[in-house]
């Protein structure tokens, strides 16, 4: 088989013609300077790219380009097979569609179950001391921007920590630390942070009526504890948002993930599957002291309502919509609401 083609040598930008010929396992080249050859399997060859000229590269340095065709699928041999299905995807119309289909599949299940995965298996595998450094210094940026210190009654206070004391060795969880701040525009609400820390606002010990609503709240904070959701959930946000960067190339979505965390560190919007496992061990707390589930029903029907109906401050601010009740409500209290399995 015979081919022309421009020959590099590697040394000079000059061009020369030469004829390129396959014989007896071997590739001869002629021209001005007079012939070579080489093993036909120490010829690497460029993968193909629309309809560009190919490049042979030769053991001594230099290259030659020529058209794709015959000759240089022959110089491929078997071992380019899968560059050739390649050139062919990319010169299909209807093919590249179907790459592109694929490729956001692709996409879309590992940031829907890899991204998830890999998050629980980061949070559990933190460091307890690095958990506990992020939970303060969160807890300092929104003491800024969205807690206020606390009313209550240092009495009342101590009173809450007994039963919060109470639930946490209960539930077999060390090192968990209660905070209680006032909070307008978010409202009644409790939510865990990193490192054990849960906080309760005023607004929220207003709301409850008994100490058994009480308890269920506190107990389903410390199971998102239990769980280290709120790492997870940190986790899983950077996730995929270093997932979109890398495939778009866009590095500020990274700058403005980085600049969110404190809202992403009180957003209390779990997974349904982790709101599930937090209410399953508030449940299963109520049920090991003699309780029902009704007191927990009771402030979750409450707190709903609370947010139905934001007050001034949270309207102003926004962040009565951001964060706003755990989601599923009523689902969750339908979930109560079944006997025990």
């Amino acid at each position: 088989m015979e081919a022309r083609a421009n020959y590099y040598n590697g040394k000079s930008s000059v061009r020369h013609s030469v004829l390129l010929t396959i014989r007896d396992d071997s590739l001869y080249l002629s021209g001005p300077q007079g012939q070579c050859s080489w093993p036909l399997d120490t010829i690497r060859v460029s993968a193909p790219l629309a309809s560009l000229d190919r490049t042979v590269y030769l053991p001594d340095g230099g290259n030659c380009e020529l058209p794709d065709g015959a000759f240089v699928r022959h110089l491929e041999g078997n071992e380019d097979s899968s560059q050739r299905v390649l050139h062919r995807w990319e010169n299909s119309l209807k093919l590249a569609f179907v790459a592109l289909l694929l490729t956001v599949g692709v996409v879309w299940g590992f940031i829907q179950y890899g991204v998830p995965l890999m998050a629980e298996t980061a949070a559990h595998a933190l460091p307890p001391a690095t958990e506990e450094v992020l939970g303060r210094e969160s807890l300092a940026l929104l003491d800024g921007s969205l807690f206020v210190p606390s009313t209550l009654p240092e009495t009342r206070q101590a009173e809450i920590q007994t039963i919060f004391d109470r639930v946490c060795a209960s539930l077999e969880e060390q090192g968990c630390a209660l905070a209680f701040r006032s909070s307008p525009q978010m409202g009644a609400n409790a939510l865990a942070l990193p490192g054990g820390l849960v906080v309760v606002t005023d607004q929220f010990v207003a709301l409850v009526d008994n100490e058994q609503e009480l308890t269920a709240v506190l107990a389903h904070e410390i199971g998102h504890v239990k769980g280290r959701h709120i790492m997870r959930r940190i986790f899983q946000n950077m996730g995929a948002g270093l997932v979109v960067a890398t495939l778009t190339g866009d590095l500020t979505s990274v700058s403005a993930l980085a600049a969110t965390l404190p809202a992403v560190l009180v957003e209390t919007k779990f997974s349904r599957d982790m709101e599930r496992e937090a209410d399953d061990i508030a449940a299963a707390y109520l049920r090991s002291q003699g309780l029902s589930t009704a007191p927990f029903i009771a402030i979750l029907e409450k707190l709903h309502r609370s947010h139905q109906n934001p007050g001034p401050d949270s309207s102003e601010s926004g962040w009565s919509d951001y964060l706003s009740t755990h989601p599923g409500t009523q689902e969750r209290i339908v979930r109560m609401q079944e006997p025990a399995e």
